[in-house]
């Protein structure tokens, strides 16, 4: 769900980037708003990867 959530987002504020609408938040923000989508998945991908692992070995 995440992941859609993301794409929808990104791909919706590229589309909107490239037709030159910026609802407001300037050509920096739009652009912003349209690559930084990227890099919350996968620091969100990432710390839920790191906190679902579970210890496959005991080291004794």
């Amino acid at each position: 769900m995440w992941s859609l959530f993301t794409g929808a987002v990104g791909v919706a504020a590229t589309a909107l980037f490239l037709s030159g609408q910026f609802l407001g938040l300037g050509l920096g923000g739009m652009e912003r708003l349209a690559v930084y989508t990227i890099v919350v998945w996968a620091a969100v991908l990432g710390v839920a990867t790191v906190v679902s692992r579970q210890p496959t070995a005991t080291i004794r």
